[in-house]
């Protein structure tokens, strides 16, 4: 039965598109964590903004700078440079979340100024 729930955690994990690559992923009790180190911490970056975008959201230059610190992590591990640790991974990915999902709200924030300012020209103007 708890490998039954473990193996659609997987599942949701390879559908969220993650690589799922062991060597980069966190293990518990033996068995490996549905997303890797960076998925992960993406996760929580998003999860943390979403909890706090109504308090706070970053300037959007910080925004962009952290989706560069992933980035960059990735990069560097991508052309042989220096291998990055699960628990880089796990930060730049958290850095990347917050930088990634601020990003999104700013978006979102704007489309719905937009669609509002319509609809008041629209009805009432």
């Amino acid at each position: 039965m708890k490998n039954d729930i473990w193996l659609r955690f997987m599942k949701i994990g390879a559908w969220l598109g993650c690589h799922q690559m062991p060597d980069r992923s966190f293990f518990i009790k033996n068995k490996q964590f549905p997303l890797c180190a960076r998925c992960t911490g993406v996760i929580i970056g998003y999860i943390f903004v979403f909890a706090s975008a109504s308090f706070y959201l970053l300037p959007i230059w910080i925004c962009f700078d952290f989706g560069l610190i992933m980035f960059l992590d990735w990069l560097v591990q991508f052309m042989g440079i220096k291998e990055s640790s699960n628990f880089r991974r796990l930060i730049t990915g958290i850095i990347g979340g917050i930088g990634v999902m601020s990003l999104e709200i700013y978006v979102l924030l704007e489309i719905l100024q937009f669609i509002s300012e319509k609809i008041i020209r629209d009805v009432f103007l």
